[in-house]
């Protein structure tokens, strides 16, 4: 943190100077990896990690004025925006970290923090780290990761020295007894902006930008010491103009028949908005880049994430607005059974402004999926926990599902529905032949509708079903039309897509028995409905008193 709050948490600092050495499961680290350097250009005090002693009103440059603009803390209640996120799991805890600061990205204010919760998502100690350095440089893209070895890792990166690592110990018990080492530098300027990726053979790999301006290519980046250092192995071209390749934003998968699957960003959603790259050498060489791939590999032009789960499934997390959208909507779970050759199941996690996913998943098949939600609106950073089987079943139906946990939000007046309150069905099932106005007849054009804080809008509308043929068998799309209320104390939206319905005329199979499943976010009605209020207030009240008290425990 910056020279200020470094004088105030001065005898936190000390205590945390005497954390036991890095080690690698009890190896140091020049001794696990014979002839690797480490690099600790940065030192401990870059990090702060959060108690009763903490004073988070401190400004976030000792030079700030404030009277003047760019005037905060580190606050909660002082953020401006939350973006780029990253979710890990140790034991019991759950940490997500994500860059926050100045007005902006990028800012010399930028910093990282970290939340933690320790009852599954529930409530959320936030901040309970937080990284930043004394002097005003940009800090970013926080990327949690295990290595090889189980050791855990944040990686960031520090705009004058590229990308380091802080090494985390103790994470998977009580939260007081974590330590950690200082940050040392993995070698590489390059950023990975997806979680790196453990291969069968042991190495490391992840894929970011090659460093050539003059084409933007992307390359293959590989750690052979455990993530102590990455040597950039192979460059990736393709013939896309270098402008549609300004982030080389990718993720890495390993193939059952052994090549290296690489997926990377392109800007605006040109050609799909992602191209993608094949290596039979462990990477030593690529295919040349391919774009205009077919559905699910579209992206408005936004970093997704794609990851091999422990049942040996595919998923892959990214905006479906559609082909050539460039509207960060509509976050989607798509998994393939078959190594990516189909993708035959889906799940809706959020209809409005979300991005930059990121993928966990626990020994229990526990899917945690991180983003964040209307960067400079709403300003929140959202979690759904869920399984294969929420997927493959196009809701949230699993026991211990939960869709957009918020961990934090900076504008109260987002306000997301949470129900329909019976309105109309999800599904609705008619007989073949039956005409749109009598499929309507009976549907309100005024619904009442309660959202994430227990408060009821009536809304006015009509009925739209795309497509609809009331002769023919098939599965076809409804929404009740209307106007949200946005004004200054509401912003209603409608993440869960629940003004949106089914509808099954004839013979058409439920999307459960089988197929191409499409989620629709239809577990939070219903029971669940209660269970989401709950949370929700919850946390609604434990962010209120979050921001009347400057010093808490974090």
């Amino acid at each position: 943190m910056q020279k200020a709050i470094k004088h105030i948490i001065f005898p936190v600092i000390v205590f945390l100077f005497c954390a036991t050495p890095l080690s690698f499961i009890g190896k140091g680290v020049t001794e696990a990896n014979a002839g690797s350097s480490v690099n600790h250009v940065l030192g401990k005090e870059i990090v702060t990690i959060v108690d009763s002693t903490t004073d988070l009103s401190v400004p976030l440059d000792s030079s700030m004025n404030k009277d003047t603009a760019e005037y905060e803390t580190y606050n909660p209640s002082d953020r401006r925006w939350c973006g780029v996120s990253s979710v890990i799991v140790a034991g019991n805890n759950i940490f997500a970290a994500w860059q926050t600061g100045g007005d902006k990205e990028p800012s010399d204010y930028n910093y990282i923090t970290v939340a933690a919760s320790t009852d599954g998502g529930n409530t959320w100690i936030d901040p309970f780290m937080i990284i930043d350095p004394p002097e005003k440089v940009m800090i970013t893209v926080p990327m949690f990761y295990y290595n090889d070895q189980g050791q855990l890792f944040l990686l960031f990166f520090h705009r004058a020295n590229g990308v380091h690592a802080l090494p985390i110990y103790n994470a998977d018990g009580d939260l007081s007894e974590i330590t950690y080492d200082a940050p040392f530098s993995i070698g590489v300027k390059n950023s990975s902006f997806t979680k790196p990726t453990v291969l069968s053979d042991g190495t490391i790999g992840y894929v970011s930008g090659s460093g050539d301006s003059s084409t933007n290519d992307a390359a293959f980046y590989r750690s052979d010491d455990h993530g102590i250092s990455y040597k950039k192995i192979s460059t990736m071209t393709s013939d896309t103009d270098k402008n549609a390749k300004r982030y080389a934003e990718s993720t890495l998968v390993e193939l059952n028949d052994g090549r290296y699957w690489a997926i990377r960003r392109l800007e605006n959603a040109v050609n799909g908005g992602m191209e993608q790259y094949f290596s039979s050498d462990k990477g030593l060489t690529w295919t040349a880049g391919e774009s205009n791939l077919p559905k699910p590999f579209y992206s408005p032009g936004s970093r997704f994430d794609m990851k091999r789960l422990k049942s040996g499934a595919l998923l892959l997390v990214t905006n479906a607005e559609g082909m050539g959208s460039t509207n960060r909507r509509k976050m989607t779970a798509y998994l393939s059974e078959d190594d990516g050759k189909t993708w035959n199941y889906s799940l809706l996690l959020d209809n409005y402004i979300t991005s930059y996913p990121d993928i966990y998943q626990t020994d229990d098949g526990t899917i945690y999926i991180l983003f964040d939600k209307h960067r400079y609106g709403e300003g929140g950073i959202r979690l759904c926990i869920l399984t294969e089987e929420d997927i493959k079943a196009g809701e949230f139906i699993s026991e211990n599902s939960r869709q957009l946990i918020p961990i934090t939000k900076i504008h109260e007046e987002y306000a997301d529905i949470v129900s329909v309150n019976g309105a109309f069905e999800k599904k609705i099932r008619v007989s073949k032949g039956t005409t749109f106005s009598e499929l309507i007849k009976n549907m309100p054009s005024e619904i009442t509708v309660t959202d994430e804080y227990g408060n009821d809008h009536v809304l006015s509308g009509s009925y739209s079903v795309s497509g609809y043929k009331g002769d023919v068998d098939g599965i076809y799309n409804g929404t009740f039309r209307t106007t949200l209320p946005s004004t200054e104390t509401v912003k209603l939206q409608d993440s869960f897509n629940l003004l949106s319905f089914k509808v099954y005329v004839g013979n058409a199979n439920d999307p459960n028995d089988g197929g191409n499943k499409s989620g629709c976010g239809a577990g939070i009605e219903a029971n669940g409905l209660i269970l989401t209020l709950i949370v929700a207030g919850a946390s609604f009240f434990i962010r209120k008193l979050n921001k009347l008290s400057p010093r808490r425990r974090g």
